[in-house]
């Protein structure tokens, strides 16, 4: 389960035409802890994923950012990946071992 969409982007905003919603990191990690236990009070086989950021260096600073009793909470880590190739998704991968990697959404420019 995943509760964000690019959540440290800075330009959601009220009645937009997309969706998404600006979270900083503590508050991602506060989400995180409280679905986790949310998914554990239920008895749910589910896993927690985070945090379908924009960009691999976004979901770098994200993780990072997270301390470690956080980064334990999360099984999967989602990404788009919208830096029409010059993101360095490998620096991601190395960072989040462990951790299952997903690129959730991808672009180019070329549509």
């Amino acid at each position: 389960i995943e509760a964000f969409n690019e959540p440290s982007s800075n330009w959601w905003k009220a009645n937009s035409t997309q969706e998404g919603c600006h979270f900083d990191p503590s508050t991602q990690a506060d989400v995180v802890g409280d679905l986790d236990q949310l998914i554990n009070q239920q008895g749910l086989d589910v896993d927690v994923a985070a945090s379908d950021e924009n960009t691999y260096d976004q979901a770098r600073a994200t993780w990072q950012a997270f301390s470690d009793e956080t980064r334990g909470l999360i099984a999967k880590v989602n990404v788009h990946g919208y830096q029409q190739g010059f993101g360095r998704r490998d620096l991601l991968y190395n960072d989040v071992i462990g951790k299952r990697l997903w690129n959730s959404e991808y672009g180019d420019s070329d549509s």
